[in-house]
């Protein structure tokens, strides 16, 4: 089951809370996946539960569920202007940008699909210890340098996710 929230992102916890009861999910079984301002472009982070980091949209959705649910946080890096972090989060990619970050993006998936098959645990295992070094994923030098002009949260950026978890199913 994929979510994406049509609320603004500072009440998705009322989308998740809501499709949680309707469908009967166990919340352990919830992988919420957000951008993440405080890692580089690219970068991932998979936990199982903890604080939401200052993130809105976390915060939502811990005040309604509580904090028993995994996450995973893609960098979205923080090279904007004073003042700009919502045009950063709410920008576009170009068609190079996108060519660029395709292999963090297929990573993101690939990590989704092994929460979904694996659980959280052996997730945790087979990725976390990825992030150690510094190009981990062999994403290229432009992703990892954030030199990207105008990201997007990866909220908005799950087609790709979508259609890869349709081929699991």
């Amino acid at each position: 089951f994929l979510l994406k929230p049509t609320t603004f992102m500072n009440l998705s916890g009322n989308a998740v809370r809501y499709w949680l009861q309707q469908e009967k999910i166990d919340q352990k079984r919830l992988l919420v996946i957000s951008d993440e301002l405080a890692l580089p472009l690219g970068a991932f982070r998979l936990k199982a539960g903890g604080s939401n980091g200052g993130h809105n949209g976390l915060g939502h959705i811990q005040q309604l569920i509580g904090q028993d649910y995994a996450r995973l946080r893609m960098g979205i890096g923080n090279d904007y202007p004073r003042g700009g972090q919502v045009d950063w989060v709410l920008g576009h990619y170009t068609e190079e940008d996108m060519r660029q970050l395709q292999p963090a993006l297929d990573l993101g998936v690939e990590i989704i699909k092994s929460f979904v098959l694996q659980g959280i645990d052996a997730t945790m295992n087979q990725y976390n210890k990825w992030e150690k070094s510094k190009n981990e994923f062999n994403i290229p030098s432009k992703a990892v340098g954030y030199n990207f002009s105008r990201p997007k949260g990866v909220i908005t950026s799950l087609t790709s996710i979508t259609s890869e978890l349709a081929k699991v199913q």
